[in-house]
């Protein structure tokens, strides 16, 4: 599809079809990138005082939450005042979900379920202004490295949504926005042999997808001597994971094309966007992040802290103060590209792992969490791999979870990993973070063995 016809008439009338707002959030994405350092705080602060003011009258656990804490809107006199009020933690989303709606909303919000990283399932609430937001802030960030809306797109991607719902309607969509989808569960040489010959037909642009999925492709690629020249992509931007120096390299190589780092998460929202001069820019017009000590101060830039987000255009479903779990680095200064949004220096702990099939291949981690986030009654978990044979999944039961939920695990976990998979679940009170105080939801030494090349433990 001609790519100026996507850009200006069929992604509009897309985005339109939907109710979202895009054309008029990209607009103000752009105009967000011409502003000065002093600019851009006072248009932060004019949105949290909104946001804020919004909760405090329309969302029941806001209003509790402000009262018991003794803040209003009132007390938001500069975005660092954002600090005095509380942060909203996963164990509150799950419990006070219903809450944490706003009771003046008009229309119907979408659920997004989410694993997350932590390994802590929540659902979340999205309304068409945050899901234009997010989808204009992502157009604007590529748009740093001279990649227009409507160029063609290849994407690695393991929700079984994307995966399972193409049907004949939403591959004619994707056909026509020049978008396609590969299975980013897909780590066999034949799989990915056989993604390899699907983007030299399609020969896209762009390609999108999880750090160590894109990676994998990489270095198949890198080790069979594929043509890759014939490929014309000119940038890869990497999501969901950190992007190690060694994959950063690999993709550079492998597709000879710009790579790209970008950050968000499900249900916290599109966080950052690294440009072309190595800043690891947040996307402010919808984004106040802040880097806090265990204490819940403010680190110095360079140090090391959680991230904690405010969605500054999630009106249905407020997310104020939102503790992510992810680890990161405050960054501090001007980038050289000039421009004066706000930037993290690293973000760290969300490398995701494969896992190591009983006949060899590197299955994506996601997809044990698919497993689990599916089923209600889970408060957190975590997948271990000790042996390529055996599973270990630790789990903090709540209310709710349902009779036949063991067994429903240990099937999902064969019909990923193979059938003669051995399955163990354990429930626990509680799972410890990792010494960087991030959870790793999913532990295989074998997998992590087979992936960087050593030699893997043999199947039984």
């Amino acid at each position: 599809m001609n790519p100026w016809l996507v850009r200006t008439v069929l992604f509009p009338a897309h985005e339109r079809l939907k109710g979202h707002g895009t054309g008029a959030a990209l607009r103000e994405a752009r105009r967000w990138d011409r502003m000065s350092a002093d600019e851009l705080a006072a248009a932060q602060l004019a949105k949290l005082r909104r946001l804020v003011e919004h909760a405090a009258r329309h969302v029941p656990y806001y209003r509790e939450a402000f009262a018991r804490a003794g803040v209003g809107p009132g007390d938001l006199g500069r975005p660092e005042d954002l600090a005095r009020f509380p942060t909203l933690t996963r164990a509150d989303l799950r419990r006070r979900r219903r809450d944490l709606v706003a009771t003046d909303r008009r229309r119907r919000m979408a659920a997004l379920a989410t694993g997350g990283s932590t390994g802590e399932p929540v659902t979340v609430l999205v309304d068409a202004r945050r899901a234009a937001v997010n989808t204009a802030a992502r157009i604007r960030a590529r748009e740093w490295w001279g990649i227009r809306m409507g160029e063609r797109e290849a994407v690695l991607w393991a929700s079984p949504i994307e995966l399972t719902a193409q049907d004949r309607l939403r591959r004619l969509r994707d056909r026509l926005l020049n978008s396609r989808l590969y299975s980013a569960f897909e780590g066999s040489p034949e799989g990915l042999e056989a993604i390899a010959h699907a983007l030299a037909r399609f020969r896209p642009q762009v390609l999108y997808g999880y750090s160590s999925s894109l990676s994998l492709l990489a270095r198949h690629l890198l080790d069979r001597g594929s043509p890759v020249e014939r490929l014309a992509v000119r940038a890869v931007f990497a999501t969901a994971e950190g992007l190690a120096a060694e994959q950063r390299d690999a993709l550079g190589r492998a597709f000879r094309a710009a790579v790209g780092g970008e950050y968000g998460a499900r249900d916290a929202g599109l966080i950052a966007h690294e440009c072309p001069a190595g800043g690891h820019h947040i996307l402010a017009e919808g984004m106040f992040v802040e880097v806090l000590a265990p204490d819940g101060t403010p680190v110095r830039p360079g140090a090391r802290g959680e991230i904690v987000t405010t969605h500054l255009e999630a009106f249905g479903f407020p997310l104020v103060r939102y503790r992510t779990g992810d680890v990161g680095i405050a960054a501090a200064g001007p980038c050289a590209c000039g421009r004066a949004l706000p930037r993290l220096a690293a973000v760290e702990g969300r490398a995701t792992d494969f896992l190591l099939a009983l006949d060899g291949r590197l299955v994506h981690a996601l997809g044990a969490i698919y497993v689990l986030r599916v089923l209600p009654g889970i408060a957190a978990f975590r997948v271990e791999q000790p042996a390529a044979h055996r599973v270990v999944v630790r789990a903090v039961r709540e209310e709710g979870f349902p009779a036949g939920g063991e067994e429903t695990i240990r099937e999902g976990m064969c019909r990923l990993l193979g059938a003669g998979l051995e399955v163990a679940v354990e429930w626990v009170a509680a799972l410890a973070p990792s010494a960087s105080g991030k959870h790793r939801h999913v532990v295989s030494p074998v997998a992590e063995r087979a992936f960087r090349g050593a030699d893997a433990e043999p199947p039984p």
